[in-house]
């Protein structure tokens, strides 16, 4: 039988002592303690965290905030599953309580309304249901899945609910200092491995309703026939056409926009340039493309890699009409040096379409901060589910119900759920019958004070 070293799934003494106090505050006031779970489940590491929606033992001057647990290393379906049951047992011991609600995000296709994940980056066994989760940290009956880049989409809706997208993002076409959510659609796009993308589609509610596409699988489209760059990029996309798919296929956003996009770039840059250093990864080819000596071939990789990037946008908002896009990750904040020196002619690729009007107007937000985004949105995603329970519960009762503190009949109870209430409660109750789909996380907005 395989053992499970399970040295790095330890709550310190700091948290332990976070969790008591809690609960002997909830127990003082004579309130149940509701804590929300999220995880954020990387191919390698994975991230905890609480939120404690008690409003009467929460500080509010920290309302907002979550209570990060710890990050443990798991790369199989046993170790994932034997340090979150670890850890939950350290978390019952020290809150008296399991969690009420729990959304782990994930990179893989999400199933069964969010009950069922592949985690594609994972060895060995792949396939996850909410039922293998230990139910003392992730109650079987509401616990979801969510796609990595859905809890990225949440995680903009959780900072912009809370005013801090300034803090960690800007607009990179304008000298508008405060970036906020307003009433239309965005497309959010976030290059790693792969081609994250999502929308933030507005509801008639004018909340941001997420839902996570596969856009980044799209075929790529070039420039006109008579647009001078036009002859070097069918050259260019030929040549990736042949390298990955010997000439049959279209070659995807993907095949550009992502690391091993970059590495494919600058293979074809330095394609006849014996002397050029053909060992480079991504990582280096990214610090190369700045600074006072710049390498040029890398400059020119870096230059295709985003060109396509920006064109990958466009595209995107020119068909779901959206009104401005996000520009996400660890990666773009790695190289926004490179983006903001090219920003005009990032800014004229983006506008060169037959719609430019419908786009014109758009903004850009490039992230320039690193924050847990992934683990905020799962955490938000939580709240939601938890928030749809009582809503569910309510239309079945056709009276009030409570799940926790939150009591829904048309109002809540506390203040800091009113908008989402007033808002979207129409949308509140997807949640649990259909937050994912055929691999599409639908999201809610839940105002926050």
């Amino acid at each position: 039988m395989t053992t499970v070293n399970l040295s790095d799934a330890e709550l310190d003494s700091s948290t332990v002592t976070t969790l008591a106090r809690w609960r002997a505050e909830a127990q003082k006031v004579g309130i149940g303690l509701e804590l929300y779970l999220g995880a954020d489940v990387g191919g390698t590491n994975t991230r905890v965290a609480v939120i404690n929606e008690n409003e009467r033992i929460i500080d509010n001057n920290s309302s907002n905030a979550y209570l990060f647990l710890c990050k443990f290393k798991a790369s199989t379906l046993l170790e994932l599953t034997e340090k979150l049951r670890h850890v939950g047992q350290q978390f019952v011991q020290a809150s008296g309580t399991r969690p009420v609600t729990a959304c782990l995000a994930i990179a893989g296709p999400v199933s069964d309304k969010g009950r069922s994940v592949s985690l594609t980056n994972y060895v060995g066994e792949k396939q996850l249901k909410v039922n293998d989760l230990p139910a003392i940290f992730c109650p079987h009956d509401s616990t979801i899945f969510i796609n990595d880049l859905a809890s990225t989409c949440h995680g903009i809706n959780s900072l912009g609910e809370e005013n801090l997208l300034s803090e960690y993002f800007e607009s990179l076409w304008s000298q508008e200092t405060k970036v906020r959510l307003d009433p239309t659609n965005y497309a959010v796009l976030s290059m790693g491995t792969g081609l994250g993308c999502g929308i933030l589609a507005l509801l008639p509610s004018e909340a941001h309703e997420v839902i996570s596409t596969e856009n980044g699988h799209s075929t790529v489209s070039t420039v006109g026939p008579s647009h001078p760059n036009y002859d070097s990029e069918v050259s260019f996309i030929n040549y990736l056409g042949e390298k990955l798919y010997n000439g049959k296929h279209a070659i995807e956003w993907e095949d550009i926009c992502s690391g091993r996009g970059l590495l494919a770039c600058y293979e074809y840059v330095t394609r006849n340039h014996p002397s050029a250093d053909k060992s480079l990864d991504a990582a280096s080819i990214s610090k190369r493309a700045v600074g006072e000596a710049p390498d040029e071939y890398c400059r020119d990789a870096m230059y295709l890699h985003f060109q396509f990037l920006f064109r990958s946008a466009q595209q995107q908002c020119v068909g779901l009409n959206c009104k401005g896009f996000f520009l996400t990750g660890d990666n773009q904040i790695a190289n926004n040096a490179f983006v903001t020196e090219f920003r005009e002619k990032f800014h004229s690729e983006y506008l060169n379409h037959p719609k430019a009007e419908w786009i014109g107007k758009n903004q850009c937000y490039r992230q320039i901060k690193s924050t847990e985004l992934n683990l905020r949105g799962a955490l938000y995603a939580a709240r939601l589910v938890a928030s749809s329970a009582a809503a569910k519960r309510a239309a079945v009762l056709g009276t009030n119900a409570t799940l926790g503190n939150v009591t829904v009949s048309g109002v809540p109870s506390h203040s800091r759920h009113q908008s989402f209430w007033q808002r979207s409660s129409h949308s509140a109750f997807s949640l649990v019958t259909g937050i994912v789909l055929g691999g599409l996380a639908v999201a809610l907005t839940l105002k926050r004070k």
